[in-house]
């Protein structure tokens, strides 16, 4: 894959109290929390099919033999009833679909850049302006007469009989949240034309000459501070148990746990904060 500085430039933050700092600031975004920094902004169905001449027909495919199934697992009330809600249930239960699964909160998306990360491969998390991106998509689709007012991106998700025909990057959730959703406080990034990349999509909103930097941005992570950032994302109750609730997500809680920063950094931090008790 080509590294992320295809999209945007990086900013190194090299500890973990530098990266609270700046995202603490942060206002009106969606997050994504990637465990390399060498992966671009892709779906999932981009990923299984990089040929994008492929993915419409293959889309349609997924989405038809989800369908066939789908009432054996859940109940009627929980079955989707419009196109969008088919690609959020699809993407909740592991299809490949277009959706890019983002966060309004960025230590959402720092445990998921950091849960897996290796010590000795920087993670990112990714940095969406929410709002333009949701006033870029309502000029696209407006433009374009495929959608109207008062809400374009809203019409165009639940109304239009075909999502291929603009590109652009639409944030959206789907019209009844799951638990692991609430969560995660999740929304979706959904790209309008599932034969291109998400970040052509993404690059297609710009107005001339607008440098993309302002609303995309991407923080880099050493993944030496993995474990630092696990304990204190644990202590901010951001752990596998409270992120999918059910006795799976506790389970697997459990093996994060068995992770820690090393006891000199441990130290070294106990020191600057005057506390240099090592027993707990």
């Amino acid at each position: 894959m080509a590294p992320s500085t295809a999209l945007v430039e990086p900013e190194p933050l090299t500890s973990w109290a530098s990266l609270k700092n700046r995202l603490r600031d942060e206002r009106d975004w969606m997050f994504r929390g990637q465990r390399r920094l060498s992966w671009r902004l892709e779906s999932s169905l981009e990923r299984a099919l990089p040929n994008g001449a492929e993915r419409p027909k293959a889309e349609q495919s997924l989405r038809f033999r989800f369908g066939q199934v789908v009432a054996n697992y859940l109940p009627a009330g929980q079955i989707p009833q419009h196109r969008f809600d088919w690609l959020a249930t699809m993407q909740h239960h592991g299809t490949p679909t277009r959706l890019l699964d983002f966060t309004r909160s960025p230590y959402v998306a720092a445990y998921f850049a950091i849960e897996d990360a290796s010590a000795d491969e920087p993670c990112a998390i990714w940095a969406i302006s929410e709002s333009w991106c949701r006033a870029q998509a309502d000029r696209v689709l407006l433009a374009a007469n495929l959608s109207g007012e008062p809400y374009p991106t809203y019409s165009w998700l639940y109304r239009a009989k075909e999502l291929n025909k603009a590109s652009l990057v639409a944030p959206a959730g789907p019209m009844q949240l799951s638990t692991r959703q609430i969560a995660q406080q999740a929304l979706f990034a959904v790209p309008g034309d599932v034969s291109l990349p998400f970040e052509e999509n993404l690059r297609a909103m710009l107005e001339p000459k607008e440098d993309i930097g302002q609303h995309v941005k991407c923080y880099q992570i050493d993944g030496s501070t993995r474990g630092e950032v696990l304990r204190d994302l644990r202590l901010m109750n951001i752990s596998r148990a409270s992120l999918y609730p059910g006795l799976d997500g506790f389970a697997q809680s459990l093996r994060y746990e068995l992770v820690d920063e090393d006891v000199g950094r441990w130290a070294v931090r106990a020191a600057v904060r005057g506390n240099s008790d090592l027993s707990f």
